[in-house]
């Protein structure tokens, strides 16, 4: 993963924060992510919603 292209594009949402807070967000959306796979991987159904949503699609239109 590209910390620093990670960091630009929070910069880019939300250019008010220090660089400290793009950071934190960083951290945050890392540990966020993390907890999202390992959810993903103990329900399969999980996985289809988040994938539908990461490409803009109903779940009613991925089944």
């Amino acid at each position: 993963m590209n910390y620093q292209a990670l960091n630009n594009e929070i910069l880019k949402c939300c250019p008010d924060l220090t660089a400290d807070e793009a950071v934190d967000a960083g951290k945050s959306l890392v540990a966020l992510l993390k907890i999202l796979h390992e959810a993903a991987q103990e329900n399969p159904e999980l996985e289809v919603l988040i994938n539908a949503q990461m490409k803009g699609r109903s779940v009613n239109e991925h089944k």
